[in-house]
């Protein structure tokens, strides 16, 4: 967590030279959710740099999914998959470009953790076939093991 903290300061400088640069409001917000996972107390400051992130940049999927991965990893699956739904919406104007893989991703991540393993095997395969990544590849295999 140590490492974290002093990586967080250091996108401090950044963000007080210049308090509205999104690269490092999302390193921020990816800092903060990776300490909410280590240390729960941390889980409503990691949600709100998430959402002032997904605010901050309202017609851009990125930081929606964002938002979606915050809530998954900090296992409130309800949220995220509303979060999910309006990165999909939000991505629709980018049709199937490569890098969506991450919005099936964190679908599949997400109803894997609700237990819905078929909805789940389908976007992880959707994630997939976009670009082939690890994380999808994990929850396939942890699906489909005997």
């Amino acid at each position: 967590i140590q490492m974290y903290r002093m990586a967080s300061e250091e996108i401090g400088n950044v963000l007080a030279r210049n308090p509205l640069d999104h690269r490092a409001l999302a390193r921020t917000a990816e800092i903060k959710r990776e300490i909410a996972v280590l240390d729960q107390r941390s889980k409503d400051d990691a949600i709100k740099s998430s959402q002032l992130l997904a605010s901050l940049m309202p017609g851009f999927w990125q930081p929606q999914i964002g938002l979606a991965w915050t809530y998954s990893r900090l296992q409130e699956y309800d949220q995220a998959i509303e979060e999910i739904a309006r990165a999909k919406d939000l991505s629709r104007d980018a049709g199937d470009s490569p890098d969506s893989y991450l919005i099936h991703y964190v679908e599949a991540f997400t109803l894997h953790g609700l237990g819905h393993k078929v909805e789940a095997l389908a976007a992880a395969y959707r994630s997939m076939e976009l670009q082939p990544n690890p994380g999808a590849q994990q929850i396939i295999t942890q699906l489909t093991a005997g």
